[in-house]
């Protein structure tokens, strides 16, 4: 009976940091660099897309559980544009946990280009919290997903950065992000 009270727990966590990974800021204007002058560049994206697909906890103990989850192509609009689809898992208790997930992206990003890159996300202790707004978000160590350098394709070779939540809402699944990127080299030859 406990392991699925926390599995709850868990899940709910593990959700709302899915949701936020593959999050969606409002539309707005890019920066106001050049995507060559190696300055950092805030673009603005919305995801639209279903939640985690939990799969069944695997738990050492009565409360110590991990809980796998994956989710399906979410769309992108906005500064960046295409389809971003993720995986990972939540673990622990109530009060000790960790979450983890890698996220790919398929998509434009202007000014950078086309291409694909790959956020990863960890965090440690996480619990959710309703926010101002009536919207429940994940509170703990780090609450934004990194580009992982080195891992982009096409136009996004050189990609670096950040990738935070802004909100949710105004229907299930929908979200905005604000990112900090850098295009980098973008596989150019000069």
């Amino acid at each position: 009976m406990r392991a699925r009270k926390w599995f709850g727990v868990l899940a709910i966590a593990a959700g709302v940091a899915v949701t936020v990974g593959l999050g969606s800021a409002a539309a707005g204007a890019g920066g106001h660099h050049s995507p060559d002058d190696g300055a950092a560049i805030d673009v603005y994206y919305d995801t639209v897309g279903a939640g985690p697909m939990f799969n069944q906890p695997v738990c050492t103990s009565g409360t110590n559980c991990v809980v796998p989850f994956t989710v399906s192509p979410v769309k992108l609009s906005g500064d960046i544009e295409g389809v971003a689809t993720g995986t990972g898992g939540a673990g622990g208790d109530a009060t000790h946990n960790a979450i983890v997930r890698v996220v790919i992206y398929e998509v434009t990003a202007s000014p950078c280009g086309a291409g694909t890159f790959i956020t990863e996300y960890a965090a440690r202790n996480v619990s959710s919290v309703p926010g101002p707004d009536g919207v429940t978000y994940p509170t703990g160590e780090a609450n934004y997903s990194r580009i992982v350098p080195g891992l982009g394709t096409g136009d996004l070779v050189g990609l670096t950065g950040i990738i935070v939540p802004v909100s949710s809402g105004p229907e299930p699944g929908h979200t905005s992000w604000h990112a900090r990127i850098n295009c980098g080299d973008q596989g150019n030859s000069d």
